[in-house]
């Protein structure tokens, strides 16, 4: 971590841990178990590292992917994909057409997400990720999709002003397609990418009445949050 990042984790961590315990069990925001320090040597620098939870329980067999809800420079080389790199948004959009779930799921994952970005615009964070990989359910093979919201250390200090403003009017790149933008136009579109291309409503015809009566899954079985 660098220092800012450091700084920005203490300041926000109470109102973090407040959020948790108002949603123990629907927050999307990575779980943050601590920040340390470590100075390998008696002359040289201490440097500050976050340990958080691993959101997959294996090595995903689909994905993972690191989504803003933007496009410039939001994709992977093919030849670079594979092993833990995480592809991005258009890599998502060509390799599917969103999320297979029931609409009782995906009202469950955009108020999760709506709750957590309210947060983060509260605490003016901006250019956060969702990663989202599937796993192999062990009993019956069904895909189980993992999600977290990470990359939460982010404000829009004058580093990222400079960004936006030199790709907004020196490169005349539109607002919409850049990830350094101010945290209310980032929450904005982040939502909308979310519940226009990452969870379409009613993907591929799944239906509430589908996933009770004739699959054999229950509600959550095809989501982790």
């Amino acid at each position: 971590m660098t220092s800012w990042e450091t700084e920005v984790f203490h300041h926000m961590f109470p109102r973090y841990v407040k959020h948790l315990d108002a949603h123990p069990s629907d927050s999307l925001l990575t779980r943050m178990c601590g920040v340390y320090s470590i100075k390998m040597s008696a002359f040289g620098n201490a440097q500050d590292f976050l340990i958080m939870e691993n959101i997959f329980p294996t090595t995903p067999t689909w994905g993972p992917f690191d989504l803003k809800g933007s496009s410039l420079g939001r994709s992977v080389a093919y030849e670079d994909r594979g092993g833990d790199v995480a592809m991005k948004d258009l890599d998502f959009i060509q390799a599917c057409e969103g999320l297979e779930m029931n609409q009782l799921q995906r009202e469950k994952l955009i108020l999760s997400a709506d709750q957590d970005t309210q947060f983060l615009l509260d605490c003016q964070i901006t250019d956060y990720s969702l990663l989202l990989g599937g796993t192999k359910s062990a009993t019956d093979g069904a895909m189980v999709y993992h999600i977290a919201i990470i990359d939460l250390f982010q404000t829009y200090n004058l580093q990222k002003k400079l960004e936006s403003n030199f790709k907004t009017f020196v490169k005349r790149t539109e607002e919409q397609v850049i990830s350094a933008v101010n945290p209310g136009v980032y929450r904005s579109r982040f939502m909308e990418f979310l519940s226009r291309v990452v969870a379409p409503a009613m993907a591929d015809g799944i239906s509430d009445q589908n996933a009770k009566e004739g699959d054999g899954h229950e509600e959550d079985d095809w989501i982790v949050l």
